[in-house]
C-alpha cells in the first residue's frame, strides 16, 4: 500500500503476483494523478484499489474504473493485455482523474439515479480530465458523429428525469438501438454546452452543481 497526502491511499491486490511487472508504473502514475487532482479539488479520504478483473476493463486500455461511493475508487485490470505497460504510462492518469471527480460528486449531489444525472456525472468526469491534462477527450466522449449525437439527444431529452438502464445507455444495446458509449458522448456534449455558456466555470468547479442546472444549457 502507498499513502499520499490528504489520506488518499492506493493498494494493489497482488497475491497472484500477476501485477509484479506493473507495480512501479501503477504507483508512479497514481501519484501523478493524485498530485494533479489536488491542484484543483479538495479530494481526501479515498482508497484506490487495483484488482485483477478483466471482465470490467475497457478493451483498448486493459483497465477500467468504477467509483461506488465517495471514498472508494476501484480499478479493474487485465494483466494479460499486451499493451498494458504502455497504457498504464499514458492512459491511467486519465481514468483516475475521471474517477476522482466522481468521488467528489458523491460527497454532494451524488452520482445520480436518472439518465440526466448519470450523463452529467460522466461528462463532468471527462471534462475534468481534459481540464487538468490538456489532452484530447477519451474515445467514448467523441464516439458519435454530430448527426448521431443529435439523434440520440432528441431521444434522451424526454427521459432525462427518469430511471434508466446504465449498460444500455453507456455501453450500447442492439435491442434498444442505443450506440456504444452513447451516454458518455451525451455527457461530454451537455457539459460542454454548459461550459460554453459559462466560460468562467471549469469542471473542477462543478462537482457539487446539480444535473438540472448543467442540463439547462443544452435542453
Amino acid at each position: 500500500m502507498t499513502e499520499s497526502s490528504n489520506n488518499i491511499n492506493s493498494v494493489i491486490l497482488n497475491a497472484s503476483k500477476r501485477f509484479d511487472p506493473f507495480v512501479v508504473a501503477i504507483q508512479s502514475q497514481t501519484k501523478k494523478a493524485i498530485d494533479l487532482a489536488l491542484t484543483k479539488i479538495a479530494l481526501h479520504d479515498v482508497d484506490i484499489v487495483f484488482s485483477l478483473n478483466p471482465i470490467e476493463t475497457v478493451a483498448h486500455l486493459g483497465f477500467g474504473g468504477y467509483t461506488p461511493d465517495a471514498n472508494t475508487v476501484l480499478i479493474s485490470v487485465n494483466t494479460d493485455f499486451e499493451k498494458l505497460g504502455e497504457t498504464i504510462e499514458t492512459e491511467l492518469i486519465h481514468t483516475l482523474l475521471h474517477e476522482f471527480h466522481h468521488a467528489m460528486r458523491w460527497r454532494s449531489v451524488g452520482y445520480g439515479d436518472t439518465l440526466g444525472e448519470a450523463i452529467v456525472t460522466e461528462g463532468l468526469g471527462d471534462q475534468f480530465d481534459v481540464e487538468l491534462t490538456g489532452g484530447a477527450p477519451q474515445k467514448w466522449a467523441t464516439a458519435l458523429s454530430a448527426e448521431e449525437l443529435s439523434k440520440l439527444f432528441l431521444r434522451a431529452k424526454p427521459l432525462l428525469g427518469e430511471s434508466y438502464e446504465h449498460a444500455a445507455w453507456f455501453f450500447g444495446s442492439e435491442s434498444e438501438e442505443l450506440p456504444k458509449w452513447g451516454g458518455y458522448a451525451l455527457g461530454w456534449f451537455v457539459v460542454g454546452k454548459y461550459l460554453e455558456a459559462h466560460p468562467e466555470k471549469h469542471a473542477s468547479d462543478l462537482h457539487a452543481v446539480s444535473a438540472a442546472e448543467i442540463l439547462s444549457a443544452a435542453v
